[in-house]
């Protein structure tokens, strides 16, 4: 009676395992990813974007002189003119290095975003951006902070 009874569960447990492996077997993995918060938390952005800092400051140093010298002569067009193109020279300084660096992360970011899917086995990533892209889904389907220590971590390799 033992046996028959042990065979029984043995049967409805294996039964089971194969109910489920069927029903679940043609779900896709779907998750999606804050691509603000990836960019952001990307070291090499970070790297990057300090690497930039002491060329612009040299540039807003500069403005704020020749700003400084307005304020004390502020009838003075020449200053007034020289103020203008300082701030703009930062501007476009400021927009090209912005570009570059975006350029250069996106570069690197997607093509470790690939590995990541395909090494965590996900069928679909849609990238969030707070902009209404992903109006919905629940914190489970969230892979970022997983996906940032992935990449940061084959930054730190040097990949």
């Amino acid at each position: 009676m033992k046996k028959i009874v042990i065979a029984l569960i043995a049967f409805l447990f294996v039964q089971t395992a194969i109910c489920y492996f069927l029903i679940h077997k043609n779900e896709k993995k779907i998750v999606y990813a804050d691509a603000i918060k990836l960019f952001n938390g990307y070291k090499f952005k970070l790297d990057l974007e300090q690497s930039s800092q002491a060329s612009l400051n040299r540039l807003k140093n500069g403005l704020d002189s020749v700003s400084a010298l307005y304020k004390v002569n502020p009838s003075d067009q020449q200053i007034l003119q020289l103020v203008q193109q300082k701030q703009e020279l930062l501007n476009q300084t400021y927009n090209k290095i912005n570009k570059e660096i975006n350029d250069k992360v996106w570069e690197r970011l997607n093509p470790m975003i690939q590995e990541f899917g395909k090494k965590y086995h996900i069928d679909m990533m849609i990238g969030a951006n707070g902009m209404g892209t992903l109006l919905y889904a629940s914190d489970s389907y969230d892979v970022t902070d997983e996906l940032i220590k992935y990449i940061n971590e084959n930054y730190e390799k040097g990949n």
